[in-house]
């Protein structure tokens, strides 16, 4: 149960208060994100009946919901954490029905027949080199440029940018990406938040909502075994779709 809601209200839910309930307690890092359109467009219903839900669960409507959830994740989210708990509790929000969604919309992307280039720097370059790898032997032309000074001319067609970075404000990664971006690139960024300016960048965003633990502005300890874990899962989604068009 979401600690928002209490159980005498939702014992007097009706099915359509439940389908809403179902579909915020499957997503409830996205629905925060969300317009009252997208959620009901996710529950299947209309945005009368979000309203509806709203009051009914004492909320004086959609934007008061949305402020109450972000708060109640945020103070979770301050709660000291088994680093290894935490990762794993990140890894499977990657099942979540909205999060399948970006994961769908970035293997369109990828399944065009386009080159892709891996961008990150520091420990996000790291995990760069290992998806230009791992799309490689997808058969999927893949390079990575972990260097911010490295000259590209970049193509107008048929070039795909997988941009990586923990905080999503790295300067030198944001002017690296808008150089793509200028040139009619599609681009995708995986990071820990989807309000990053990184994002604003973006064709698709797969944040995966980790405590970012930087120890100054250019050194951080994040895990990036979230990353990795997109990687692995976006490079078995390409495979699998490559077995189905074969």
């Amino acid at each position: 149960m979401i600690a928002i809601f209490n159980a005498e209200t939702i014992r007097n839910f009706n099915p359509t208060d439940f389908k809403i309930y179902e579909c915020i307690s499957q997503n409830e890092p996205l629905v925060v994100y969300m317009t009252i359109r997208e959620l009901a467009d996710c529950a299947g219903v209309s945005t009368a009946s979000i309203l509806r839900f709203c009051q009914k669960c004492g909320f004086a409507g959609y934007k008061e919901l949305k402020f109450t959830l972000k708060n109640m994740l945020k103070k979770q989210s301050n709660v000291p954490n088994n680093n290894v708990s935490e990762i794993i509790d990140c890894i499977q929000k990657f099942e979540q029905p909205l999060y399948k969604a970006r994961l769908e919309k970035a293997l369109d992307i990828l399944s065009e027949d386009v080159q892709i280039i891996c961008i990150g720097i520091g420990n996000s370059g790291i995990t760069a080199r290992y998806a230009a790898r791992r799309l490689s032997s997808l058969k999927k032309f893949s390079l990575c440029i972990d260097d911010p000074f490295y000259s590209v001319e970049l193509p107008k067609t048929n070039t795909v940018a997988l941009a990586f970075s923990v905080s999503g404000e790295r300067e030198e990664v944001i002017r690296m990406v808008e150089s793509f971006k200028k040139s009619g690139c599609p681009t995708i960024v995986v990071t820990v938040s989807e309000t990053s300016l990184l994002s604003k960048y973006a064709d698709v965003t797969l944040p995966y909502y980790l405590s970012y633990k930087g120890l100054s502005k250019v050194i951080d300890t994040t895990s990036q075994v979230p990353a990795t874990a997109l990687i692995e899962i976006l490079a078995n989604m390409l495979y699998e779709r490559k077995q189905q068009e074969a």
